[in-house]
């Protein structure tokens, strides 16, 4: 490597090596911040509405009330489980609970 053209060229090649790692890791940062900031607002979704449905399913049997669960909200469960599901973040114990209390 005595040749200082050939060394030049080969700073040019790990510059660009660099430069689009750099680029690569930066974009996927930010994707990851992003999906980590939403998967914890649908699972705030999720557990917002959870409480509600308790509170109603309370009131219901506290207050001696027949009503049928189509009143109880399901925005939420509707919306934020397909997510979560096909982003691959719930775990196979959070899916079973999440699947089988419908």
């Amino acid at each position: 490597m005595s040749d200082p053209t050939l060394w030049s060229e080969y700073k040019e090649i790990v510059a660009a090596i660099v430069g689009v790692c750099a680029g690569y890791l930066l974009s996927e940062l930010k994707d990851w911040s992003l999906r980590g900031r939403r998967h914890k607002a649908l699972w705030q979704a999720l557990s917002a509405e959870i409480d509600s449905c308790k509170t109603r399913a309370d009131t219901y049997l506290k207050d001696n009330v027949v009503a049928p669960l189509y009143r109880l909200p399901t925005i939420a469960y509707v919306n934020c489980l397909p997510l979560l599901l096909s982003d691959g973040t719930l775990t196979g114990a959070e899916s079973q609970v999440l699947l089988t209390s419908r």
